[in-house]
């Protein structure tokens, strides 16, 4: 994301909110500094969420349909691994089927945060799996 687009577009209106959420072992808010260094842009604020709110209150009311199993297996729905194959792959955490995170939630300067933020223009997960996806779509964006 840095250097695909926050850098491709410097004088671009973006705003990027960075929600850090402890998922895998290992990830801690003392880590988030090291998170900070790898998006290192005034237009991005980062926070730190423990106790994943935001994560889940994304898969209620705006990603129903995200599943963790899909995440890990960067699969199309229903094509995902299992819970054990999950599991091993997070060091042994457990699924956690009720939060959204590593996704991206694309909005345009006409969205409105009412009961939720509308419209939602693209989204997608992984990160790192979906960055040319997002590339394309914030590109769409800022051309407009």
């Amino acid at each position: 994301m840095q250097q695909e687009i926050l850098a491709r577009n410097p004088s671009s209106e973006i705003s990027v909110y960075a929600v850090w959420l402890s998922m895998l072992s290992g990830d801690a808010q003392e880590r988030l500094s090291e998170a900070e260094k790898r998006i290192d842009d005034p237009r991005v604020t980062h926070f730190w969420d423990e106790e994943r709110s935001l994560g889940r209150w994304v898969k209620e009311n705006v990603l129903p349909s995200f599943t963790e199993r899909d995440w890990v297996s960067g699969q199309a729905p229903g094509a995902g691994l299992s819970v054990q194959e999950i599991e091993q792959i997070k060091g042994g955490q457990p699924l956690q089927e009720d939060t959204v995170w590593d996704a991206y939630l694309l909005y345009g300067s006409e969205a409105r945060w009412d009961e939720t933020p509308e419209p939602l223009v693209g989204w997608g997960s992984t990160v790192i799996q979906a960055a040319d996806k997002l590339l394309e779509e914030v590109t769409l964006l800022l051309a407009e």
